[in-house]
């Protein structure tokens, strides 16, 4: 088993090419072969998110890195390590996932993508129920990624980029630069909605 230097070099390798990877689908024309793309695509994401899920259970059974989350204060300099690979691999495949999203996004129907990837984690939950892996969160968790940024995607194809005021989490909590007085003597809230 590689060391845990040598995943912290290789997740970090792994980002670098994931981010080349999505400038490069941010810059060329989408495919005229959508129904193909759709289906290499979805495939190409759920056969790296199988690696990183054999990568991540490799790591907590077959390490004597302590990785157990209720004891925070056992950790040390190579569980934290191990946890910064685990964050950095999970962003790579959110990058490649956001680049692809973004190349496919212009010509495929929302309905097409959607039944296209629900064949592709069906096929993969097949695939994984006959190698005896059981456990359908290993198989679904990219889907939730891809919804989300597959709806932001379209957010910003329909209504362009979301100013940083608008963003949902930064609306809820933003507070006023000007004390909470109206210019008719009445009161504003602090959290405007």
């Amino acid at each position: 088993m590689p060391s845990l230097g040598d995943l912290l070099v290789d997740v970090l390798l792994l980002l670098f090419l994931a981010a080349y990877a999505h400038r490069v689908m941010r810059a060329v024309p989408s495919p005229q072969r959508w129904r193909i793309a759709i289906s290499v695509s979805v495939l190409t994401l759920i056969g790296f998110a199988a690696w990183i899920n054999d990568t991540l259970i490799g790591l907590v059974y077959d390490s004597s890195v302590d990785l157990d989350l209720f004891h925070l204060q056992s950790f040390d300099r190579y569980s934290v390590t191990a946890l910064i690979a685990v964050a950095l691999l999970l962003a790579a495949w959110s990058v490649l996932a956001d680049g692809l999203v973004w190349w496919l996004g212009v010509k495929a129907s929302l309905r097409d993508l959607a039944l296209f990837s629900a064949i592709a984690f069906a096929c993969s939950l097949l695939v994984h129920h006959l190698a005896h892996v059981y456990d359908t969160v290993l198989v679904l968790w990219p889907l939730p990624v891809l919804i989300v940024l597959v709806a932001a995607r379209r957010h910003t194809r329909a209504h362009g980029p979301w100013p940083a005021a608008d963003r949902p989490a930064l609306r809820l909590c933003r507070t006023p630069l000007q004390p909470p007085h109206t210019e008719a003597g009445g009161t504003r809230p602090l959290c405007a909605g």
